[in-house]
């Protein structure tokens, strides 16, 4: 059976997720304390983010992946930042009723924003890929 668009996005993100050093676990094979991307995390009002990333223990990013052919619009980044700003009570949180990073990926395109700067926008993978070489990352 052949995979969905948002199937063939996500092994790409997994990937990409794996590269830059994240394990990925299902929800319930989350270790508190580690440092994990995990899948399908729990969020306010019933929903579910796509990766939701801890780092000792603390949710420090949300990952809201898309199907390859999303343009990672308006609509994306109202949910991508919906989960930010809803998390679950019980999680450990670097900063109260926040996850501080927000990014929206397809596959083919990231774009991050820092929530803790409203007033800056998205920066886009080219500009994300510069800073991480630049800082030897």
């Amino acid at each position: 059976m052949p995979m969905l668009p948002e199937e063939k996005a996500r092994v790409k993100i997994d990937k990409q997720l794996r590269n830059a050093g994240w394990d990925i676990v299902a929800r319930n094979e989350y270790l508190p304390n580690s440092t994990s991307a995990v899948e399908e995390a729990l969020m306010g009002g019933n929903t579910e983010s796509d990766y939701l990333l801890f780092i000792d223990g603390k949710a420090i990013a949300v990952v809201e992946a898309k199907r390859e052919d999303n343009p990672l619009g308006d609509e994306v980044k109202k949910q991508a930042e919906d989960y930010a700003v809803s998390p679950q009570d019980w999680y450990g949180l670097w900063f109260e009723k926040l996850i501080p990073l927000v990014y929206m990926a397809n596959g083919n395109k990231i774009y991050f924003k820092n929530m803790l700067e409203m007033q800056r926008g998205y920066l886009v993978e080219r500009l994300l890929k510069w800073y991480l070489l630049s800082n030897g990352i």
